[in-house]
């Protein structure tokens, strides 16, 4: 595990186009889940209490449009290039 961490360490420090992918990825984790807490927090103000809070968590996990987006849409636009 330690190795793992020195390796992973070594190769952030070392790969400038990897460390730019990495901490933007970081990046736009971090406004997602603040995105998450920002519409939980209102679906509960406005009175939807515990069961608004798990269909914010639930719903764009388990959306068809969702789905769709992240796969149907790549394989027409790849497709052609293969």
């Amino acid at each position: 595990m330690k190795e793992d961490l020195q390796g992973f360490a070594r190769l952030i420090r070392s790969n400038g186009d990897f460390r730019r992918l990495w901490v933007s990825h970081m990046i736009s984790m971090m406004g997602d889940w603040l995105s998450y807490i920002a519409v939980s927090v209102i679906s509960v103000q406005h009175g939807g209490g515990a069961f608004a809070v798990g269909m914010v968590m639930f719903v764009p996990a388990r959306s068809p449009t969702g789905w769709t987006a992240r796969r149907c849409w790549w394989v027409r636009t790849l497709a052609p290039l293969c």
